[in-house]
Order: C-alpha cells, then structure tokens, then sequence
C-alpha cells in the first residue's frame, strides 16, 4: 500500500497525466514482481470498492440528472457498440485461446482499470489477465490519446 501511495504522490507532484492512478499502479506492480508478495485482503478490496462507488455516486448532480434526456439515445447506441465489441473480443480470445470468455469481457469493458479489476475479481475470473489488459488500456487512453488529439489538431 506505501509503494503504491509514494507512486501516487509522485505522479501527482511530476503532474503526469493521470499520474495518481497510474504510477501507484505501475509502482505496486513492479515491487509485486520483485517482492512477490501478496494480494490485498477481500476487506480491502471491499472498502476499495466503497469509496469508488461513492466517488460516482457524489458526483451525480441535478444537473446531471436533469440532462439525462439529452444523452438516452447517445448512452443506448454507446451501450449497444460496447456490447457488440466486448462480445466480439472475447469470441476471438477463447477461439484463439488466450483467454477465457469471462475474463476477456472484463478486459474489454471501457470502464475505470482499477473498478473492473476489483469487479472481476468477485467474479472469479482471470484478474491477473484483466488488470494487465486494463493497464495496457489505461496507458493508450492516458498517454497515448492525448498525444494523437495534439497531432490531429494540428492538421484541423
């Protein structure tokens, strides 16, 4: 928990783009491949999971809410496409092996690394293979897109 707290604060002081969650994560993950020592207990998890859901859940507002007319049609097509996805990556994954179905729709899913890993956790599925997919996600969407969006705008 200390090494991944110091990789937070550094990522927070460097101002690395989302450098709170992804240097604690990438912190822990280094000094759990060098120490092996291990996992989080399931209360830990369980509180981990407390504070996210009451993050999103504070941060719902009237305005939000008042505005959830606007984007129904929007969050339906979203839904549909991440289905369709998700259910076509994790088709190819158990076809070629990789991966089983369950743990590969996890890995699919677009939500945050850090809920799904402790989602698919509960779920008995495969979370060595999720986390690692999510973290390869979380370093296209954190260090990967900002770099195209500044390339594209260029060319706008």
């Amino acid at each position: 928990m200390l090494v991944g707290i110091l990789g937070g604060l550094l990522g927070h002081v460097l101002g690395f783009p989302a450098g709170t969650l992804s240097l604690s994560l990438l912190f822990s993950a280094l000094f759990k491949l060098r120490t092996n020592i291990s996992a989080f207990p399931i209360q830990i998890r369980q509180f981990a999971q407390i504070l996210a859901g009451s993050m999103v859940g504070a941060s719902f507002t009237r305005e939000v809410a008042s505005s959830l007319r606007t984007f129904l049609i929007p969050a339906m097509l979203l839904i549909v496409i991440y289905l369709f996805i998700s259910y076509l990556y994790a088709q190819i994954n158990k076809h070629k092996g990789w991966l089983d179905f369950t743990s590969a729709l996890f890995a699919s899913c677009p939500a945050g690394a850090t809920d799904i890993a402790l989602i698919s956790a509960d779920y008995g599925v495969n979370m060595n293979s999720v986390a690692m997919i999510q973290i390869a996600r979380l370093i296209h969407a954190v260090g990967i897109m900002p770099l195209l969006y500044q390339l594209v705008s260029l060319f706008l």
